[in-house]
C-alpha cells in the first residue's frame, strides 16, 4: 500500500469492523505493522463477528490513540487514521 506524503517516515492507523492496525510508513510505503488488535471485547488479540464485537467508532478511537503513542515513541509524525474495507467473507 502506498501513502501519499512528502515526509519520509511516519505512522498511520487503519481500522475496520474486525479490528485495527498501526503501521510504520517509510517513503510512502507501509513497511511494518507495529500493533494489531481485534474487535473482541474480552481479548484484543482475537476477532469476532462484527455484531458481537466492539463497535467501529470505538475501534477508530483506540486505533488513533495507539497510532499517536507509536508516533511519539518513535519521534515521527502521525499521518492519520483511515478506515479500510472489511475483510469479512460474504
Amino acid at each position: 500500500m502506498r501513502i501519499e506524503t512528502d515526509l519520509s517516515i511516519g505512522v498511520i492507523g487503519f481500522y475496520n469492523s474486525t479490528g485495527y492496525r498501526v503501521c510504520l510508513v517509510i517513503d510512502g510505503n507501509v513497511v511494518e505493522d507495529l500493533y494489531t488488535a481485534g474487535n473482541c471485547p474480552i481479548d484484543s488479540q482475537q476477532t469476532v463477528p462484527p455484531d458481537l464485537g466492539v463497535g467501529k467508532s470505538q475501534l477508530r478511537a483506540w486505533c488513533e490513540r495507539e497510532a499517536k503513542e507509536e508516533a511519539v515513541k518513535r519521534g515521527t509524525p502521525l499521518f492519520g487514521v483511515e478506515e479500510e474495507e472489511d475483510d469479512i467473507p460474504a
